[in-house]
């Protein structure tokens, strides 16, 4: 199941305040190796999140798990005021977007919908602002033994 690039795909429809500027995890990592924030803000990040394992079946020839895949969603806005308070108030208007968009979705391919496990500020850098948004979705690990 490829969910990264169809949660990419959504967010650039469906959040218009983004300005299409969403982007996948190598983006976000050359941005952490040179230390700097996205230039043009709002942006948004979506990267593998990990796995979460759930109840296992082992079945003649074959081992099934339930697993809970994680997706993230990292929002970047930059502050153009001095208390910070304009970014505030986006980031806030861009994560009610971004759960709209994402939570009880699926991609066309999957067996269950999205669902928000958690959302955290995850710092400031100079006049920029970064909020962490992770999302589930139910998916089978299938292994034939």
């Amino acid at each position: 199941m490829a969910v990264i690039p169809a949660v990419i795909a959504r967010l650039k429809s469906m959040v218009p305040a983004l300005g299409g500027r969403v982007a996948g995890a190598a983006d976000l990592a050359r941005l952490m190796a040179s230390q700097t924030p996205p230039q043009a803000t709002p942006a948004a990040h979506v990267y593998p999140g990990g796995l979460m394992g759930g109840r296992a079946e082992p079945i003649l020839g074959q081992y099934r798990q339930g697993v809970e895949r994680l997706v993230s969603v990292l929002i970047t806005v930059r502050s153009q005021d001095q208390t910070g308070a304009r970014a505030l108030d986006q980031i806030e208007a861009l994560l009610d977007a971004v759960v709209e968009a994402v939570a009880g979705w699926a991609p066309t391919d999957s067996r269950g919908v999205f669902v928000l496990r958690r959302a955290v500020p995850t710092g400031a850098s100079g006049a920029a602002f970064s909020y962490e948004l992770t999302f589930s979705i139910s998916d089978d690990l299938r292994i034939l033994t």
